[in-house]
Formats: C-alpha cells, sequence, structure tokens
C-alpha cells in the first residue's frame, strides 16, 4: 500500500475535543489547498454512503507537499471549519509517515 488514509477523528479528536488550531496561512482555491503560496492537497474523492443508518458526506485530500507535513492538523482543521457535518480525511504518502513515540502501542 503506497499511502496512509488518516482519519479528522483519530488524527485530531482520538479521545479528546477539537480545540481551536491555527491555520494562519492556509486558503483555498478551486479543489486545492494552500499554506501561504505552497499547494499542500488537493480534493481526490467525495464519498456518499450510510452508515448506523445515518447519512454521511465524506471529503477525500491528498496531501500533494511534503514540505508542510508537519502541518496537518492544522490542515484538516482548515478543512473542517468551512465544511461543517462533511468528514474529512486525508491522504498521506506511506514512504513519508513516521509514527511518533506516543502513537506507538505498548503491548
Amino acid at each position: 500500500m503506497k499511502k496512509l488514509t488518516l482519519l479528522l477523528s483519530t488524527l485530531l479528536i482520538g479521545c479528546t475535543s477539537i480545540k481551536k488550531i491555527d491555520t494562519t496561512g492556509f486558503h483555498s482555491i478551486d479543489n486545492t489547498i494552500l499554506y501561504e503560496k505552497d499547494t499542500v492537497a488537493t480534493l481526490s474523492a467525495i464519498e456518499y454512503s450510510i452508515d448506523n443508518g445515518k447519512y454521511v458526506k465524506e471529503m477525500t485530500f491528498k496531501l500533494t507537499n511534503m514540505n508542510h507535513a508537519d502541518k496537518v492538523q492544522n490542515l484538516l482543521y482548515f478543512v473542517h471549519k468551512r465544511h461543517k457535518g462533511w468528514e474529512i480525511e486525508l491522504d498521506y504518502p506511506i514512504n513519508n509517515f513516521k509514527v511518533q513515540d506516543n502513537e506507538t502501542k505498548k503491548d
């Protein structure tokens, strides 16, 4: 598998609620998200489904610029604020993904 899908729920909220995250520098043009002047993500899919009897709308973005990969949470929050009621996913290239020490499961 060449990429890993990171869900908004696991990235931003886990077991806590979303707190205000700085989105300064982010803006969008059509289906593209920019940070300052750099393209960082593009809309790659829109999905509609029924999940546990509820209608679900989902947007999937593809991270296209690893120079700002440290701003993934900021990017997701930026999109979330503009598309309330949508689930937001971000495809992150697996060859650039590194598990943080606090994310590893200890048996």
